[in-house]
């Protein structure tokens, strides 16, 4: 309430082995049963892929399993009483398929939970309200995905990344409203070269109809691929691909990008420093105090941010002081 947030280690509790004490999370004591009655739960001991947060629940990712903490107490993964059966109890159910399948990431759809493995996509579903006696994992479908991306929502369909070689494809997940089945098209179909391998970050702005790719590739790492659309009724009428460019790959390194309503922030890495632009994708969009907008990366708002100049009256030039250093000469 008073706009400060705590990040630290999950508040633990001392346990006491052979005179010893240790301090280890709420999730690590066991205070019913033994270890038949109330078993650990299943990421103990494995890597957990992915964490996430579903019906009231904490949610861990590990191997085949899917672990999910007692309703509305985040950091409990044991049951609460072993003489009965109770509908907050924690959640530990594996994927059912004939394949190996390692369930790599997560994401809400549809009111469920859509978990993607190397090779299949599967539904974890549960009655109103979810309960270790009634969620399900099945199987929805079975394409290649790349787990190296992790999948994001955007509307009512989810965008996926599949290696095609040297190079990256996307999918698009939906439910097809005339026969309720789930498909994925591959939305890079008309393209299967432009995109490079190795994408490791989508973000999506649904306001504005467009899906941005960020690949670790070092000749890629200063570019931006977009993924730009334009739906009505259903159906999708204009779609395109292309490519922006931040300086240059040997100057550039983009970290990371996200989006805040239809601004796209970009952690970029360059020789002088690690800075944080921002980037407003609105269309037409207009300088402060101006009719027209000015191409220009970098550009600085205001004059508090390190900026100033100087008149030379014998030569009659001015000259701009940047709180940067300038990578690229072209003008």
């Amino acid at each position: 309430s008073d706009g400060q947030f705590r990040f630290t280690q999950v508040d633990g509790s001392t346990y006491t082995i052979s005179s010893t004490d240790y301090d280890v999370p709420s999730w690590g004591l066991r205070t019913v049963g033994d270890i038949n009655s109330a078993t650990d739960p299943s990421f103990i001991g494995k890597k957990i892929n992915d964490v996430f947060f579903h019906r009231n629940r904490l949610g861990f990712v590990a191997d085949e399993n899917i672990i999910m903490s007692r309703s509305g107490e985040f950091f409990h993964f044991f049951p609460e009483t072993v003489t009965d059966t109770l509908d907050t109890d924690p959640v530990d159910v594996a994927s059912t398929s004939k394949k190996v399948s390692i369930i790599k990431s997560v994401i809400s759809f549809d009111e469920d939970l859509l978990l993607f493995s190397d090779q299949t996509q599967f539904m974890l579903t549960g009655g109103t309200t979810l309960t270790a006696a009634n969620v399900a994992i099945n199987v929805s479908t079975e394409f290649e995905t790349s787990s190296t991306a992790k999948p994001i929502g955007a509307g009512s369909n989810v965008f996926f990344c599949f290696n095609k070689g040297n190079y990256t494809g996307v999918r698009e997940f939906y439910v097809s409203g005339d026969s309720d089945t789930k498909k994925a098209d591959d939305i890079t179909a008309n393209v299967p070269k432009y995109l490079p391998k190795n994408i490791f970050k989508l973000a999506s702005a649904t306001n504005e109809n467009i899906l941005v790719c960020l690949s670790s590739e070092s000749s890629d790492q200063n570019a931006l691929y977009v993924y730009q659309y334009y739906v009505s009724d259903n159906k999708r009428l204009q779609s395109a691909w292309h490519k922006w460019d931040f300086g240059s790959a040997s100057t550039d390194k983009i970290l990371n990008i996200d989006f805040i309503e239809n601004t796209l922030y970009i952690v970029n890495e360059r020789s002088d420093g690690v800075y944080l632009e921002s980037l407003d994708i609105s269309p037409a969009v207009v300088d402060a105090s101006a009719t027209y907008l000015t191409y220009l990366d970098r550009k600085i708002q205001d004059d508090t941010s390190g900026v100033s100049s100087a008149y030379n009256a014998g030569t009659n030039q001015t000259t701009f002081t940047i709180p940067y250093s300038i990578t690229n000469t072209t003008c």
